[in-house]
């Protein structure tokens, strides 16, 4: 009797590590790089989003992302940072098993002028007596 319970067991767990294998198959992932479209600096923390789903992921020191368990399909994404424009990509296609990656320039909204020298206004005082 322990044995045909032992005998279930690993066949329960069989089939739930093998429905698990199975599923993981059936996904890919979206990978990329986020970074500043004028200087190419990475752009750390950016959300990347897939919009209508519950999944994204934000960038790490070197602007590098990773959304995961993705199911094949086509996505659009938006892509936000503070102080830069929203970025949309749209017909982003992921496949089987299979990694779709991104470069993401991003437009910085705040522009900072070179500074100007000072002006300088020179005057004098004549004293007539």
């Amino acid at each position: 009797m322990k044995s045909i319970c032992l005998n279930s067991w690993k066949i329960f767990f069989g089939v739930i590590l093998a429905a698990g294998l199975l599923n993981a198959q059936t996904r890919g992932k979206i990978s990329g790089r986020v970074y500043d479209a004028k200087t190419e600096q990475p752009l750390v923390g950016a959300n990347v989003i897939i919009v209508g789903q519950d999944m994204g992921a934000a960038s790490d020191a070197d602007g590098n992302f990773t959304i995961l368990r993705v199911y094949p399909g086509s996505y659009e994404l938006k892509v936000t940072y503070i102080g830069y424009a929203t970025a949309t990509l749209q017909d982003v296609r992921v496949y089987v098993d299979r990694t779709t990656f991104l470069e993401i320039p991003m437009l910085s909204l705040i522009h900072i002028s070179e500074p100007t020298r000072p002006l300088y206004i020179s005057y004098a005082v004549f004293c007539l007596k």
